[in-house]
Order: structure tokens, then sequence, then C-alpha cells
């Protein structure tokens, strides 16, 4: 992660390869129970559309979410 006063932060994620000609596993399933949460979820976002576009989705989730801008 690097992080710089006034210019945010960025987050390099690495994610393995996937291999050419490599099949997407069918067996992978989700019930409509694992789609909803019922934990409380802080979410800190100083980009107000941002922070009720996240805020939103997760309460169309059952989760409950306080929202804040910043820390």
């Amino acid at each position: 992660m690097q992080s710089l006063p006034g210019q945010g932060a960025t987050f390099t994620v690495y994610l393995p390869a996937l291999k050419d000609g490599a099949a997407v596993s069918e067996d992978v399933a989700f019930s409509k129970d694992q789609l909803f949460g019922h934990e409380t979820v802080l979410v800190v976002e100083d980009e107000p559309a941002v922070l009720h576009l996240i805020a939103g989705a997760l309460r169309l989730h059952s989760y409950q979410v306080i929202e804040a801008t910043d820390a």
C-alpha cells in the first residue's frame, strides 16, 4: 500500500494467473442466504457519493452500516 497526504492511497492486489483453457468450476453455487449478512460494517470514505453507494449496496444485503467520512 502507498499513501500520500492529500493524495489518497493506492492498493495493489496480486491474483494468480488463470492458465489458458482452465475451466471455471461449475460446482460453485451460492445460496440466497450466503448473499446476505447480519453483521455491522463500518464504511469509511471521504467521497460522499462513493460512501452512500457502498453503504446502500451493503444495506440491500441486510448489513447494518455505520458511515464515516474520516477516521
